[in-house]
Parts: C-alpha cells; structure tokens; sequence
C-alpha cells in the first residue's frame, strides 16, 4: 500500500539540522585547516632530512677525497 501522505519538518526541526549542517561545515574547515598545517609541518621536515642527508654525504665525500688526496702524497714522497 503507498502512502501519499507527506509529513512536513517543524519549523523547529529545520532549524536544529540547519545548526547541525552549520556546525559540521565549520568542523570540516577547521580539520582542513588542521591539515594544511600538519602537511606544511611534514614537508619543512622531509625538506630538513632531505638537507641533512645532503650534508652527511658531502662530508663523507669530503674525508674520502683527503685519505684519497693524503694517500696520494704519501705515495708519491
């Protein structure tokens, strides 16, 4: 059996779900928010590392080339 009946939200009720949509689209921005910051955070980090690594190799590339280059005036003397 079908019901043609519609029954129409209170003036009342549409206002609490209007608040609640409010509220929820205020957290969604907020969380988005949040996350810009926590991504931005991640990627100074990764940029740190990745300058540290950086560093580490040319040094360690720096000492290799002085036994290399002391190794070599040893030898030659």
């Amino acid at each position: 059996m079908l019901y043609s009946a519609y029954l129409r939200p209170s003036r009342e009720l549409l206002e609490y779900y209007r608040k609640k949509i409010a509220e929820f689209d205020d957290e969604h921005e907020s969380m988005l928010q949040r996350l810009d910051q926590y991504k931005m955070t991640y990627e100074e980090q990764v940029s740190f590392v990745d300058e540290f690594i950086l560093a580490r190799r040319r040094e360690r590339d720096c000492v290799q080339i002085e036994t290399v280059r002391s190794t070599s005036l040893l030898l030659s003397l």
